[in-house]
């Protein structure tokens, strides 16, 4: 047991102190920055950990899949700045006690959105080690455009657009209208498909999401509650009873969520091996040009009282 007490015992000091320093006492940059101290050594010890129990790891530089999960971190601020553009419309949280310096602020938001999927994922990816291993994946194969795969994206079209219309009413159904639109895709390009999961009775990687974005959810909020910086909901109807700064009725979404994030990311890889080395190479200036916008944006629609 000394091993992983040792590999994680730096990560839960910096955490222990983070909190005592920045949400009790209100040093900086503890408690501007209490999200990222929080949440950078929650990933650091959730990966340690599921070393421990498969010997496997995200992070490390000798690690193979070291590459792979360093797209991740930039597929995580790309993908949540997608959720931040949809809020400019829905106005369903907004930002408090920003840094008015343009060169800490950015930076600050790619860091924090980055922790998104690998908090998720890699939790998942823990909790499915207390499974049975008797689930076998099917092997990745192309297939076909199936009627089965045509009301996915009808519904996820709905999802969409309604709240876009009608964010009063609506707003809830953004939080999975993602996943049936890019389910279809998934299934034909050969992803991990969970639909599929569901017809063939392969529950494991469904249960692991939604756990662990319920986890992740509860962790978000209160990393959240005493940082200098942070969000607050503005969401009509249901902003009562509230757990940190989330309406308790909000912790709904965070496991769908998940299952969202996950078919996005599977979406992306998928699609991402189809293109040429030109294509990928306008996608990533187009994603650099995104962020920028998204971050411009963010400043003028989202941040509602600067530090």
């Amino acid at each position: 047991m000394r091993p992983i007490i040792v590999e994680i015992f730096p990560a839960l000091i910096l955490f222990i102190f983070a909190q005592y320093l920045g949400g009790i006492k209100n040093i900086e940059p503890f408690y501007t920055y209490l999200y990222l101290f929080s949440w950078f050594p929650f990933i650091w010890i959730v990966d340690r950990v599921y070393r421990f129990r498969t010997g496997r790891s995200h992070l490390g530089l000798k690690n193979p899949a070291f590459r792979s999960n360093a797209v991740l971190f930039l597929a995580s601020t790309s993908f949540w700045l997608i959720f931040e553009v949809i809020n400019f419309r829905l106005n369903n949280w907004l930002y408090l006690g920003l840094p008015t310096e343009i060169w800490i602020r950015w930076p600050g938001y790619a860091l924090s959105y980055a922790t998104v999927l690998p908090g998720i994922f890699f939790l998942s990816d823990f909790i499915e080690t207390f499974f049975p291993s008797s689930q076998v994946k099917a092997p990745i194969s192309e297939i076909g455009e199936t009627k089965s795969q045509r009301w996915p994206l009808a519904f996820g079209m709905a999802m969409l657009i309604f709240p876009l219309i009608w964010p009063k009413y609506f707003f809830p159904l953004i939080w999975g209208s993602l996943f049936f639109l890019l389910e279809p895709a998934v299934q034909v390009w050969g992803g991990h498909s969970l639909l599929q999961d569901w017809r063939e009775g392969r529950w494991k990687k469904t249960i692991s999401l939604l756990s662990a974005g319920l986890i992740c959810g509860l962790f978000w909020e209160g990393s959240n509650f005493s940082a200098g910086a942070k969000w607050q909901y503005t969401v009509p109807f249901v902003g009562f009873l509230k757990i940190f700064e989330m309406p308790i009725l909000g912790f709904l979404g965070f496991p769908a969520f998940a299952l969202e994030l996950y078919v996005m990311y599977q979406f992306f890889l998928r699609g991402w091996v189809k293109l040429g080395t030109a294509q990928k190479t306008l996608i990533i200036l187009a994603m650099v040009l995104f962020w920028a916008a998204a971050f411009w944006g963010i400043d003028r629609f989202t941040v509602f009282i600067w530090r």
